[in-house]
């Protein structure tokens, strides 16, 4: 019995002395993210449209949240804080808000993000979107400056910048000139 009590005690032992070893052992050098080729995604049918205004299929928002901007966002607390925005202020009758937008942000084309873009981003999906009746409160769409945006609501609301933030409905900011034809008329789908 008691050979067979020191043996049992030699393996904790060592397994207590490799434990020590690896605490002791100086960590890994961090490595550069590896580029290892496109990522290949099953999603559970085909997308019919890229087009978060134009479409409301769960496989598309599913894809788009990972392409698209808002001016707002959630954060880990479920907090809305600023995406596209850098800030926005609230007027006191709680009818006004103006966004300041980050300055820098730049779309695919290398076109740097204005007030313009984020006025007919927002007009168009008020336009086309079937979801649009989520924002029905914008009574108005006013870039007042580069960088400025005024959004006017015909009431006041406290859930206006949670809904901006929402992947539903989703009001993804793109470059004015590429959602609107040579007319001046929003493009809609895919």
């Amino acid at each position: 019995r008691n050979q067979q009590r020191g043996r049992g005690h030699l393996p904790r032992i060592g397994l207590l002395g490799l434990l020590a070893a690896m605490a002791s052992a100086p960590a890994p050098a961090a490595e550069q993210p590896k580029t290892i080729g496109p990522l290949r995604v099953a999603l559970t049918t085909s997308l019919i449209t890229l087009d978060f205004a134009w479409s409301t299929n769960a496989v598309v928002r599913q894809v788009g949240i990972h392409i698209f901007e808002g001016l707002a966002t959630f954060d880990d607390k479920y907090q809305v804080i600023p995406q596209l925005a850098e800030s926005w202020k609230v007027s006191e009758d709680g009818k006004t808000y103006t966004f300041q937008l980050r300055k820098g942000v730049k779309f695919h084309t290398g076109q740097e993000m204005k007030a313009t873009d984020v006025k007919a981003s927002i007009e168009r999906f008020l336009a086309i979107s079937p979801r649009s009746k989520d924002l029905k409160t914008i009574k108005e769409v006013v870039a007042t400056g580069d960088y400025t945006v005024q959004i006017r609501l015909t009431e006041p609301t406290g859930a206006f910048v949670p809904v901006l933030g929402m992947p539903i409905p989703a009001v993804a900011i793109m470059p004015a000139d590429a959602i609107r034809d040579a007319s001046g008329k929003y493009l809609a789908g895919g």
